[in-house]
């Protein structure tokens, strides 16, 4: 295959063997054009290319015609440049969105952290609420529901609760101190006087007219009310009778002092008659 030489130089491209117009005639370069551009024929026809690049061209075959493979430059053209500076944002408008993101940063930082101490305390207040919500209600605290707002309803429970409570351990206090004293009465062999018997009633009574029906019957049965009781209002009245029975009591009338004597006998007979009326009602 027989090849020609071809040779750059500042000027221009030159074929040895073509001479200028051989080689414009090559390439389709009117000879009466200037040397800073020329079109190439083929594939690549059209395309306007600077003095200043790089052409390569593959060996010419048999025919005498050679394809350009690739067209190499420097550096892109002044299009090119102006497209890719217009794809960069402004420097002024990208630091405006930085300074604005961190302010946008820093107030979610500040309202994360208030939520932080909202959410510790109400977690503090749970927990001492779980722990004895009574006694922080009793001690004056409020309770908050889950959103951390007062919950004055169940408050409002708390404190019933507690009243209810209380209510039922004075209650228990006094029955006991009543089963208490008929312990340590008939336990003992001391004399007994009025003062000393343990009358159904809340106070020890001075006179046998505080022995009233009402007064007997709610102090006998009030006790039952409390939410732990497990003896049954038929249960309370069997047991007072057999206890306040003549015969049952005889061991404590045996002791009973001359001047209370009376007096002693006429309370048991009021006792008595009010247990029966309960019985029948």
């Amino acid at each position: 295959m027989v090849g020609k030489t071809l040779h750059m130089s500042t000027s221009g491209w030159h074929d040895r063997s073509l001479g200028r117009s051989g080689f414009a005639t090559l390439f389709g370069e009117s000879p009466t054009k200037g040397r800073s551009s020329f079109s190439l024929t083929g594939s690549i026809r059209g395309t306007s290319v600077t003095t200043g690049g790089y052409f390569a061209f593959p060996p010419v075959s048999d025919g005498g015609t050679g394809t350009p493979a690739a067209v190499i430059t420097e550096e892109p053209s002044q299009a090119s440049k102006s497209s890719f500076g217009d794809a960069l944002p402004g420097i002024g408008s990208l630091k405006d969105e930085m300074t604005e993101e961190a302010i946008t940063q820093e107030e979610e930082a500040e309202e994360n952290r208030r939520k932080e101490e909202r959410r510790k305390r109400r977690e503090k207040e749970s927990e001492l609420a779980s722990q004895g919500e009574f006694e922080w209600v009793r001690s004056g605290g409020v309770l908050r529901d889950a959103e951390g707002r007062r919950d004055k309803v169940r408050t409002e429970a708390i404190k019933a609760e507690i009243r209810l409570q209380e209510r039922e351990k004075n209650l228990a206090k006094r029955w006991d101190a009543y089963e208490s004293k008929w312990r340590t009465l008939l336990a003992s062999n001391d004399a007994v006087s009025f003062k000393d018997i343990p009358w159904p009633l809340p106070l020890p009574p001075t006179t046998v007219k505080e022995l009233t029906f009402e007064d007997v019957s709610r102090f006998l049965l009030e006790s039952l009310e409390a939410r732990t009781n497990t003896v049954t209002r038929r249960e309370r009245i069997r047991s007072s009778m057999l206890r306040w029975h003549p015969d049952k009591i005889s061991s404590v009338l045996s002791r009973v002092i001359e001047e209370d004597r009376i007096a002693v006998r006429e309370g048991l007979g009021m006792v008595m008659m009010a247990l029966k009326r309960m019985k029948e009602n």
